[in-house]
């Protein structure tokens, strides 16, 4: 009998030893085309979702966060996601430190209920989608087709304002009553400059352009890499930059700089005569557009945001090592091995009182230690290496969340990221089954 693909048996009942490699292949594909089907729908509404939600308090709670739990428990009683065993593991370990940090603490940073907010985020990372070959093509093909629709929503938001002027196309307050969103906690309306009456494309769903900078950046990533089709491609960038987000262009540039040194090959053989074609007529309207708006030195001024302490990019990236590397100089042992206990990180601010708002490295080192840091970031590292079948996209992804993106407390940034990294591109190498005894 020919050998089959084996299958991951997380999560569903050990096989006995009359079933047949084709009985088990049959399982794994049933198994696999449910996945497909949950991943597909549970991505989009959390995507449309994540700007509605209620408040408890000062807190916002998305529908986005309140729905893909139960959902993902739905899915995993479904056998539509497994857990990943050394995922798991990493995940006791990390979560275990955090409580005894919580429970040592001096002083108490967060409340109990945030705290277990933190650790359900984290157990997202020991999940995935149990996709055959053939259905994470699907997959990926579907994703491509996805993108490139939020695309087309995101650039007609950002041109009808120059049709009928004012911030009304980026707010859903407009549509919806307030007590049913979360924009109050977010710049869902943010203007290119202050004060000034072009604003930036926050891609209809998305809380803020910064979320969608993130999104179409590894939309442009993945669309590349997987052979979509031109059109798509030219879409996707153009809702990458009408985002103006510093995020966005940051996690495009890393992976280009990944595929260039993994995978150069690879990288220039799915450069096409249309892509270049197409990379120069965005480049000309853009450069026309940015003119035309009076913005022309705005790329210039974000490069030189590093240098500025009055910058986002300062209190996002240098601000916060600076006062890491300040506060361990006065750390104690405790605090160097298992932090100052979680949200600490929370109350990190500049010299003028402004808060700060760090990377996850940087974060993870002064709430949790050394220990916490080398956890979170081993299991990062399992998360979307058990995925990523590409180099490239799984080095852009875990520089993205690890270093790139500040918002590793809010819970839809983290929903997103674990979606759109471990689902979009699943499916891993597997080995061939043993043949079957007669």
């Amino acid at each position: 009998m020919s050998d089959v693909t084996a299958q991951p048996t997380w999560g569903r009942p050990r096989m006995g030893r009359g079933h047949t490699a084709t009985a088990q292949a049959a399982v794994a594909a049933a198994d696999s085309r449910r996945a497909l089907k949950f991943a597909t729908i549970l991505i989009v509404f959390s995507i449309v979702a994540q700007r509605f939600g209620f408040w408890a308090g000062p807190f916002p709670i998305s529908l986005t966060m309140l729905v893909v739990f139960p959902a993902l428990a739905v899915m995993y009683f479904f056998r539509g996601v497994k857990f990943d065993a050394v995922a798991l593991m990493l995940f006791v370990a990390l979560s275990s430190l955090q409580i005894v940090s919580f429970m040592t603490t001096e002083d108490l940073y967060v409340k109990p209920t945030a705290m277990f907010m933190t650790i359900l985020l984290n157990l997202l990372y020991c999940l995935c989608a149990p996709l055959t070959d053939a259905d994470g093509d699907k997959f990926r093909s579907w994703s491509i087709k996805m993108f490139t629709v939020f695309a087309v929503f995101s650039l007609i938001q950002f041109a009808i304002q120059f049709v009928n002027p004012g911030p009304h196309w980026f707010k859903l307050s407009t549509i919806f009553p307030n007590e049913i969103l979360i924009d109050q906690r977010f710049a869902a309306v943010n203007p290119l400059e202050y004060g000034g009456n072009v604003y930036r494309s926050n891609g209809v769903f998305f809380p803020e352009p910064s979320y969608a900078g993130a999104f179409f950046s590894r939309a442009v990533a993945f669309t590349y890499w997987f052979h979509g089709s031109w059109l798509a491609l030219g879409l996707q960038v153009v809702a990458l930059a009408i985002t103006f987000s510093g995020l966005g262009f940051a996690t495009v540039l890393c992976f280009v700089g990944a595929a260039l040194a993994l995978a150069p090959r690879a990288f220039f053989k799915r450069v096409r005569p249309l892509y270049l074609i197409l990379a120069g007529v965005i480049a000309l309207l853009l450069a026309i557009s940015w003119t035309f708006l009076g913005i022309g030195d705005y790329g210039a001024r974000r490069g030189g945001e590093f240098g500025s302490d009055h910058s986002s990019a300062y209190f996002r990236f240098v601000a916060p090592v600076n006062m890491l590397n300040r506060s361990l100089e006065t750390a104690t042992p405790r605090e160097i091995l298992i932090g100052r206990g979680p949200g600490a990180g929370d109350r990190l601010e500049s010299g003028a009182g402004i808060e700060l708002v760090p990377n996850p490295i940087v974060l993870s080192i002064y709430e949790y230690g050394v220990f916490g840091a080398i956890l979170y970031v081993a299991l990062i590292l399992r998360a979307f290496g058990r995925t990523y079948r590409s180099a490239p996209l799984y080095l852009m992804i875990i520089v993205q969340v690890l270093f790139i993106q500040p918002m590793t407390n809010v819970a839809n940034e983290t929903i997103m990221t674990y979606l759109l990294g471990a689902f979009v591109v699943a499916g891993t190498a597997r080995k061939k089954a043993a043949p079957a005894r007669r």
